[in-house]
């Protein structure tokens, strides 16, 4: 039997375990790890259905895990891993609007909720009456693999907007990812 690191390094039941390669091991797993934080400020208004969010900005990317150019693109992870997601929005409605709603999705390919594999779901809490102000966050924990595709989509019960830079919200929007721990395999 051996067991490959993440650094495709492998080794073998018989390999000697020395302060030396523990130092090695310690020290490449307390290496950089990939993380995202990208965010939309601009407001969407008079949205009718279900809608993923597109993010305008990032607030850092180590990992080129979102394209700045093509803002359209979902964040996509690089490499394999356990990655701890983040994701906050502060939604509009109408003195009507009694349900929003926030889907952390990964591999939705329609854009509808539930077509994708939902790592975390969120109904609205009310902030504030004056506008009606909906504020959700969710936190998930995912087993993701390289090329996975993680989606935020955001829907309302009446017509909704996106809010921006509200009270201590922050920005409207932002959703972050960080590697907590790589997926070693045993072969």
């Amino acid at each position: 039997m051996a067991f490959t690191d993440f650094e495709a390094t492998t080794w073998a039941t018989t390999d000697e375990i020395t302060a030396a390669l523990m130092n090695e091991l310690e020290k490449r797993a307390m290496g950089a790890r990939p993380t995202v934080k990208v965010y939309r400020t601009n407001v969407l208004s008079s949205q009718t259905s279900v809608a993923t969010i597109e993010f305008e900005a990032e607030a850092w990317d180590n990992d080129s895990m979102w394209d700045v150019l093509n803002p359209t693109t979902p964040v996509t992870v690089q490499q394999a891993g356990v990655y701890l997601i983040n994701a906050t929005v502060a939604l509009s409605g109408s003195s009507s609007t009694n349900n929003t709603y926030m889907s952390l999705e990964l591999n939705n390919d329609t854009g509808a909720f539930g077509d994708g594999t939902v790592l975390g779901f969120s109904t609205g809490t009310q902030i504030d009456s004056t506008p009606t102000l909906f504020y959700h966050q969710v936190s998930a924990v995912g087993n993701l693999s390289g090329s996975d595709e993680v989606k935020l989509l955001v829907d309302a019960d009446t017509t909704w907007g996106l809010t921006a830079n509200n009270y201590d919200v922050g920005d409207g929007c932002w959703l972050s990812m960080t590697m907590v721990a790589r997926t070693p395999t045993l072969s």
